[in-house]
């Protein structure tokens, strides 16, 4: 008889079947002391603290503890420490109903009580009541800035600030005093009158609808001097001190650049100088004349190098340049000759062909 493929052999058999199932539990046994081994293993290498790691450890939740618990315990704190006026107002207590003090216990033979700090309308209220009248906070005195209604340590401000040497110039002056509320500023306002300095009566005038007093300056036109106009290539530093905007740096600096040039041919450079703002030249610029000048000119063919290069508009490596030509090529026979050597510097033809001569 065949036997079924999903039957095995040991099925039939006893002892064989016992053996198998002692193998299999030796296995589980096996693989349970491995995977125990392995825990101990990961437990030791990434859950084991130092003694420093714990004591770090301990610290940190320390600190945390204090941090989640202290707003409760704020909460839960009576204030005991008396305010600036000396004010308290005790707590009522459940037992009699009565204002008063409030028993919580004894220890030790001591008995504890409990206040808090009253912070009630009724307290500004009996503050503020004080007989208004008008007044000058520059004058008035302690004993009058207190029948006024204010507090004490408002009062002690304003004198503390008029003994330092400040003054109350407006009504609203006195608003910027530290303590003095909103309200009771509006309250005392009606009432300010600024009282003005001695001497000085023409300056100021009253106005009976606001019971202030308000400066009143008068204003003089002062003479405008007619602005002459002067020529650039001709004028001195005293000359283009006149102008406005120009000091005697800027008016030493134009001339000293104009001697540098060889005079100017167009209003434009006098825009050039080192030192001069756009602006302040866009307002000199309709008091500048231009006349006919007489341009120095230097002559490329006799000109050392160092007196090429001292030009503004020649620089060092166009100067080495026309040396070059002209001991190369000798002597330039026209202005245009030039432009080839311009083209390789910064040089402007345009500026420099005004000053250069080959005669």
């Amino acid at each position: 008889m065949r036997l079924p493929n999903k039957v095995k052999e040991e099925d039939f058999h006893p002892p064989k079947r016992a053996f198998s199932l002692f193998m299999g539990c030796f296995k589980d046994i096996f693989v349970l002391k491995i995977i125990i081994k392995i825990m101990k293993k990961v437990t030791r290498d990434y859950l084991f603290f130092s003694k420093k790691e714990r004591i770090a450890l301990i610290i940190f939740l320390a600190i945390v503890s204090v941090v989640v618990l202290l707003p409760f315990w704020n909460q839960h704190k009576e204030v005991e420490s008396q305010d600036s006026d000396g004010y308290f107002m005790p707590l009522k207590t459940k037992e009699t109903g009565k204002e008063g003090v409030a028993y919580s216990g004894k220890s030790g033979g001591s008995t504890h009580y409990t206040y808090k700090r009253r912070y009630i309308n009724q307290r500004d209220e009996a503050k503020t009541v004080g007989r208004l009248f008008r007044f000058d906070p520059n004058t008035l005195d302690e004993a009058g800035l207190k029948e006024l209604g204010l507090r004490e340590r408002t009062v002690h401000t304003i004198i503390n600030y008029r003994s330092k040497g400040g003054k109350f110039r407006t009504v609203d002056d006195l608003h910027k005093i530290y303590n003095l509320r909103p309200e009771e500023f509006a309250r005392l306002k009606p009432f300010i009158v600024i009282t003005p300095k001695e001497g000085k009566g023409d300056n100021f005038f009253k106005d009976e609808n606001r019971n202030n007093y308000s400066n009143q300056y008068t204003s003089y036109a002062k003479p405008k001097l007619e602005q002459k106009s002067i020529n650039v290539n001709t004028a001195d530093t005293t000359a283009f001190k006149s102008l406005y905007g120009i000091g005697s740096k800027l008016a030493a600096r134009i001339v000293n650049f104009r001697n540098k040039l060889g005079g100017f041919y167009s209003i434009d450079q006098v825009g050039e100088t080192y030192g001069v703002p756009d602006s302040t030249f866009r307002n000199i610029k309709p008091y500048l004349v231009l006349a006919e000048a007489d341009i120095q000119k230097i002559n490329i063919n006799t000109a050392s190098y160092d007196q090429l290069k001292n030009h503004p508009y020649i620089s060092s490596k166009l100067a080495f340049l026309i040396m070059k030509y002209r001991k190369d090529n000798g002597d330039f026979k026209t202005i245009e000759d030039l432009k080839p050597l311009v083209e390789q510097t910064n040089d402007v033809f345009e500026k420099l062909s005004h000053y250069l001569g080959y005669d």
